[in-house]
């Protein structure tokens, strides 16, 4: 969010907060086999833990929150004055994809582990997270796709919205908080990385999952549900537990919608940038109203024309802010 606001020039300057802690992200920060990175975490919460498989001893450090500080995805663009800091981070963004590269990468499988154990070794463990790293834009082109098959086939896809856990894992349970549930915002996430990677027809269809999900959840998309296939004629299974409503369930939508139409915004260029747009299914018009960009708001409309989404700025305030479009 912080990073986000910072390219929308939304940020009052760097001087909130959140930025403020993001700037002073400790240099230890990392892949480091070898050492236990979530072994604290988990000692907090024993009955979510994730247990490791195939071996694996004891938990060890995950990959996608350190990139995930370390750089977004998004068009180019930093406030002026900070291209050094912009190279820093840049090279240390680069060192740790390779890292997770080298080190989670699971060649066999298709897909990233989970995490490394306590003695460096990959915990075999195909889990929804690896969609994280699309979000952030660490694998490689062809990795990326292979992964993304995956997380839109059945064994992650229960036509409701995408598992926190593989049907096919040992400890799958769909009626675990963490071990086979569907979170609306872990979905989102997952459909923004693979907007990113061009799999825009896996995201319409994700967003469509997650509307018809909200529907029958009466327009309030909760925490989390149930990870039981989808069956005609059924609804979701509610988890019992969950929060309705839920801030990052009813966020889940705005970036679902953004993964559809493609939209980035370099505030300090001032520009719009729209990537291949896709509506919705069974929508054909769309408004975004008082979009701000820098110092400007402007309304952004989508119209489906045939096969395409044409995206437009209206009359009277075109030429305010650059729309550049990508088909």
């Amino acid at each position: 969010m912080a990073i986000a606001l910072r390219r929308r020039r939304l940020d009052g300057g760097g001087g909130r907060p959140e930025w403020r802690w993001l700037r002073r992200l400790p240099a230890r920060r990392g892949i480091r086999p070898g050492q236990p990175g979530l072994e604290g975490q988990l000692r907090q919460h024993p009955a979510r833990r994730r247990q490791p498989a195939r071996g694996a001893d004891r938990p060890g450090r995950g990959p996608r929150l350190c990139l995930c500080r370390l750089s977004r995805p998004g068009p180019p663009g930093h406030p002026p004055g900070e291209d050094a800091q912009a190279a820093y981070w840049q090279h240390r963004a680069e060192a740790l994809r390779q890292a997770v590269e080298t080190h989670f990468w699971m060649e066999d499988l298709g897909f990233y582990a989970l995490a490394l154990d306590g003695k460096g070794r990959p915990c075999r463990v195909r889990a929804s997270n690896v969609g994280h790293l699309l979000f952030v834009g660490l694998p490689s082109p062809e990795r990326a796709q292979r992964v993304a098959d995956q997380l839109l086939a059945g064994a992650f896809h229960t036509g409701w919205g995408i598992r926190t856990l593989a049907d096919t894992e040992v400890c799958f349970n769909p009626m675990s908080y963490h071990n086979g549930s569907v979170w609306p915002h872990d979905t989102a996430i997952c459909a923004a990385g693979l907007a990113r990677y061009g799999v825009r027809g896996g995201v319409v269809k994700l967003m469509s999952d997650t509307f018809e999900a909200a529907v029958r959840f009466g327009m309030r998309l909760p925490e989390l549900f149930c990870g039981f296939p989808r069956e005609q004629g059924e609804t979701p299974i509610a988890y019992p537990v969950a929060c309705v409503p839920q801030a990052w369930a009813a966020g889940s939508v705005f970036m679902l919608l953004q993964a559809c139409l493609g939209i980035q915004i370099d505030g300090w260029r001032g520009e719009i940038h729209v990537n291949r747009p896709k509506l919705p299914i069974g929508i054909d018009q769309l408004t975004v109203r008082r979009l701000t960009v820098g110092e400007h708001t402007v309304d952004l409309f989508f119209q489906r024309m045939g096969g395409q989404v044409i995206a437009s700025i209206s009359d009277h305030e075109e030429g305010l802010v650059p729309l550049i479009v990508r088909s």
